[in-house]
């Protein structure tokens, strides 16, 4: 059993990988891909707080990417599938 400084490095590590995961599946523009992967390491790290940050800056380009391809509409419509998947994102 880790404890002390080990088992820290380990639980951030673990964090960390939900965060690259996601980054990258953002970075190929597949929202829907990164917020599986962050809800997946909520789950698995309810503790980590750098999991709902990603969980917005994620939200945040899709909404850009929306407007960009779409305009309002598809904004509209990306803020309304992000709400709805994370009710209780502030």
């Amino acid at each position: 059993v880790l404890a002390g400084a080990p088992r820290e490095e380990l639980v951030s590590w673990r964090g960390g990988l939900w965060l690259r995961w996601a980054a990258s599946e953002r970075k190929r523009a597949r929202f829907d891909e990164a917020f599986s992967v962050l809800e997946r390491g909520r789950a698995s790290a309810p503790d980590d707080r750098r999991i709902p940050g990603e969980i917005g800056f994620t939200a945040q380009e899709a909404f850009l990417a929306g407007w960009k391809t779409g305009g309002a509409p598809a904004l509209e419509a990306a803020l309304a599938k992000a709400l709805a998947r994370f009710p209780d994102h502030e």
